[in-house]
């Protein structure tokens, strides 16, 4: 969206690039509501279609196993008009990044935030940051850029610009780290003219 305002936009990445990593198949899939269409539906340009088309399926609700053995369908909407929508992280992930190259956004893959970056500028806009990145012969090396441009950072809970912030008394707050972590179920392929469970609808 900032490109195609004619802004230049540069991003910088922690890890490779996901389109060069086969995917593992075990990530947990996204489920895409009401709000989340309507950001998709905000960006115009046919995105909203793409990614309904090509990259969801319909989730028209969710099965509950009930204490005695029942199984309880409950619809997220009322009726089948109205439904979640769940897609792959990774292919959503490469969509975006395809969607942002071609609209002249530039990628700088395999660069880790350094919590030294000085987000303390005495000018308007600015900031100087620095990364550990991957060298082109081997082991890691030591950069930094100086921006005299709005930063957004968009680095999720564990925000190495937020702890960066914090080292220089820009911000506070506190972190706790829940211990539980999730519990994967395999369920035997059951066929292609089989939903698999009792009580929901294809």
């Amino acid at each position: 969206v900032l490109a195609r305002k004619g802004f230049m936009v540069h991003i910088f990445e922690r890890y490779s690039d996901i389109r060069s990593i086969p995917s593992s198949g075990r990530s947990i899939n996204l489920s895409v509501t009401s709000r989340g269409l309507r950001a998709i539906r905000s960006l115009g340009g046919g995105i909203y279609e793409e990614v309904l088309e090509k990259l969801c399926c319909r989730v028209r609700g969710r099965i509950i196993h009930m204490p005695n053995g029942d199984a309880l369908f409950q619809r997220y909407g009322k009726d089948d008009s109205e439904c979640n929508y769940s897609v792959s992280r990774f292919d959503l992930n490469k969509y975006l990044i395809n969607l942002a190259q071609t609209n002249g956004a530039e990628f700088y893959f395999n660069h880790q935030l350094s919590e030294t970056s000085d987000f303390s500028s005495s000018d308007v806009v600015g900031c100087t940051v620095h990364f550990t990145r991957s060298a082109d012969g081997g082991g890691t090396e030591k950069v930094r850029y100086n921006m005299l441009c709005p930063v957004i950072a968009c680095d999720g809970a564990g925000s190495r610009v937020r702890y960066a912030m914090k080292t220089q008394n820009l911000t506070t707050f506190t972190e706790d780290i829940i211990p539980r972590g999730y519990k994967e179920v395999l369920f035997p392929n059951p066929g292609a003219n089989d939903f698999g469970a009792q009580g929901g609808v294809a």
